[in-house]
């Protein structure tokens, strides 16, 4: 094993460059911003987002330019771990004797053992092959089904027009003592007597029953059970994280009335849900996907790769926290007027209503490693406690 690797930039600026590609080319191809392809190629790890959306990137040109997405991903962990000053030596494994980071290797295992040399393209063609096979059996099974469906159907029409004429040609008196058997002799209802009063005595005073006190429950005082921190816990809470304001302003919002493609994005369900009294913002990706992660009041946060052409309202009583990667290909609406911003490294941070911008700091969601997300506010108390 040796750690003379290449960096994932110098990698696939490599690969780009053997495929005759420029770098607006692969900004065009992956509609990720040039700027950052241009900090990755030249190793400028401390000015790219967060490594969570540089993945995505990674394996979006890694596809461009046909590498292997395993072998990148690799690089990119052993790339960050040297800049971020990690041990190294057991942080990278390398490709197996035989194997090529230029191609799919587990085609390749496949038939490593082989003599054949058309071994490989056979497999290759299996594997195009076996999607189709499973889509002609899934026909073939509805299609019997249909079939089945549509011979029982017929069966009970049958059945039932015989039914019908025995009926009718069953004689008056045989179908009186069916009708007989099946009646239901009615019952005499029940006679209720009323209970007897008590006889009245003269001159007799009745105390009334004393009154039991009632006493109010006790409430039960659940005690909370504190929770030790482990060395683990401290150890991602007092990590440093570059945390800082937001710096003013973060987004415009143009008041005039939208015309054309725009209104035209506004669906007419987020329309009526724009209320004056609550918070609404409309998302839309429009030349390709983007990350979304937001935070609606004190609900759950949510995380997800929202298509290229698909559309996503957010409502909230008094607060949305929203995050876009790759913003850039993104349209954003507040309350049916259009936000206008500026994303140099195609991430955008987002606060809404504007007033509540100044309780709030960059990065606004923090993502662990094991893929639990925060607020930066919910990672500042955490920091606090485990400090």
């Amino acid at each position: 094993m040796t750690n003379d690797h290449p960096a994932i930039g110098e990698y696939l600026k490599q690969a780009r460059k053997a495929h005759g590609f420029s770098l607006k080319d692969i900004a065009q191809r992956t509609c990720i911003n040039i700027n950052v392809l241009r900090d990755l190629e030249t190793g400028n790890i401390s000015k790219l987002p967060n490594k969570t959306y540089i993945r995505g990137f990674i394996k979006s040109y890694a596809k461009e330019v046909g590498l292997d997405s395993n072998y990148t991903m690799k690089l990119l962990e052993y790339t960050y771990d040297q800049f971020e000053g990690k041990d190294v030596s057991e942080s990278f494994v390398d490709p197996v004797a035989g194997e090529d980071p230029y191609i799919d290797n587990a085609v390749m295992s496949e038939t490593k053992n082989s003599k054949d040399p058309d071994k490989l393209e056979n497999v290759v063609h299996e594997k195009v092959q076996l999607p189709i096979r499973s889509i002609v059996i899934g026909a073939s099974t509805l299609a019997i089904l249909i079939s089945g469906f549509i011979f029982l159907r017929n069966q009970f029409k049958e059945t039932q027009k015989s039914l019908e004429k025995i009926s009718k040609e069953m004689p008056a008196q045989t179908k009186a003592e069916i009708q007989a058997k099946g009646a239901i002799e009615k019952v005499a209802d029940p006679v209720v007597v009323a209970p007897k009063a008590d006889p009245v005595v003269p001159g007799l005073k009745i105390k009334p029953a004393p009154k039991k006190k009632i006493e109010a429950p006790v409430k039960k005082v659940e005690t909370v059970k504190k929770i030790v921190p482990t060395k683990k816990d401290k150890a991602r809470f007092t990590k440093a994280t570059f945390i800082r304001k937001f710096k003013s302003p973060l987004y415009t919002i143009n008041d005039k009335e939208l015309t054309g493609e725009d209104k035209k994005l506004l669906t007419s369900q987020y329309q009526k849900a724009v209320k004056s009294n609550s918070e609404a913002v409309f998302v839309t990706a429009l030349k390709g996907d983007t990350w979304v992660t937001y935070k609606s009041d004190d609900l759950p946060i949510k995380s997800f790769n929202l298509r290229k052409g698909r559309k996503i309202s957010i409502t909230a009583k008094s607060k949305i926290l929203l995050f876009l990667g790759n913003s850039n290909i993104a349209k954003v609406f507040y309350k049916n007027t259009k936000v206008q911003y500026e994303a140099p490294r195609s991430v955008k941070s987002f606060v809404f209503p504007p007033k509540e911008i100044d309780n709030y700091h960059i990065p606004l969601f923090i993502r662990e490693d094991d893929g639990t997300i925060y607020t930066v506010r919910e990672y500042q108390l955490l920091q606090n406690e485990y400090n």
